[in-house]
């Protein structure tokens, strides 16, 4: 760009982003109008616009913001910003968009994930872990938002796995995403070989890349379907449950199975209280909210 008057705009547009100034909002808003009527295809002022108007009086401007901004950024492929609208979001109704705006420290982690795009990021370092930037749907985001933060999902129940394991064990992981858990299984845990079931064909080609950002050597295979009590399960040491709430139904089945195992990190709804009296005991509870994380001993 050789005008340097869209150099000085763009460079408020990248501080106000950057700097949380939330008030300024109105005024992003027209620092990217007025970038966009003459350079239409810039990165920053379309993630600047979206980010502007991701509110629900002005809704629709902020989406074509982020179709535009699909359609050059292959990457942020399909649902990014309209994601982010519905990570974090809350009963109250309001975007994550407007939470930032409104200066909540907790959805600052979104101008990361901006800035990131804007440069072209592909993959994510994290410690000794490597992740490609997903953007596929808000569970993806919400991963993508934690790495860029510099540490992973679900760290602290991670940790505790490792606390007390034993190298070269087999591992069954049923919903992996884009596998923020499996790198860290492949790296820290150092198993002798993992099955990891997920359905989802939108994360294979994440969950892929990530396992060979991660493997260390690891006999693995990435089985492309749902789980239920018809399919035939590998036996093996240690199983990873994250099927989004469908425990209630898949759990009872698979019982006879994961109950011959040593034990489990199972994520459950909490509406599915009932599973405890079922899945063995849950030696630690990890509570998010809607839903918690047990750490399980099998009987």
């Amino acid at each position: 760009m050789s005008d340097p008057r869209f150099a000085l705009l763009k460079e408020v547009i990248f501080r106000i982003l950057t700097q949380g100034e939330w008030e300024r909002q109105a005024e992003l808003d027209l620092l990217c109008d007025e970038v966009l009527r003459q350079l239409p295809n810039d990165t920053l002022a379309l993630y600047g616009s979206a980010f502007a108007n991701m509110k629900r009086e002005t809704a629709q401007k902020g989406v074509e913001a982020a179709r535009k901004l699909n359609q050059i950024q292959p990457s942020a492929d399909g649902s990014w910003i309209q994601g982010m609208n519905d990570v974090l979001a809350g009963g109250s109704g309001l975007s994550s968009f407007e939470k930032a705006a409104q200066g909540d420290p907790k959805y600052g982690r979104h101008v990361l994930l901006g800035q990131a795009i804007e440069a072209g990021t592909k993959i994510i370092e994290v410690a000794d872990f490597k992740f490609p930037l997903a953007t596929f749907n808000a569970q993806a985001i919400e991963s993508t938002l934690y790495h860029l933060s510099g540490t992973l999902t679900e760290e602290d129940e991670l940790l505790a796995i490792e606390a007390a394991w034993e190298p070269g064990k087999h591992i069954l992981e049923i919903g992996a995403l884009i596998g923020n858990h499996t790198a860290f299984f492949l790296r820290r845990l150092l198993p002798r070989r993992i099955d990891i079931f997920e359905m989802d064909e939108a994360c294979i080609p994440y969950l892929e890349e990530t396992i060979r950002l991660n493997n260390l050597g690891t006999v693995y295979q990435i089985h492309r379907q749902a789980v239920s009590s018809a399919t035939p399960i590998p036996k093996a040491d240690y199983f990873k449950i994250d099927i989004d709430g469908g425990e209630d139904e898949t759990i009872p089945g698979l019982w006879p199975v994961l109950k011959t195992f040593r034990g489990g990190l199972l994520e459950v709804d909490k509406r599915n209280e009932a599973l405890s009296g079922l899945v063995g005991k849950p030696v630690r509870r990890f509570d998010h909210g809607g839903y918690e994380n047990w750490l399980l001993a099998t009987p």
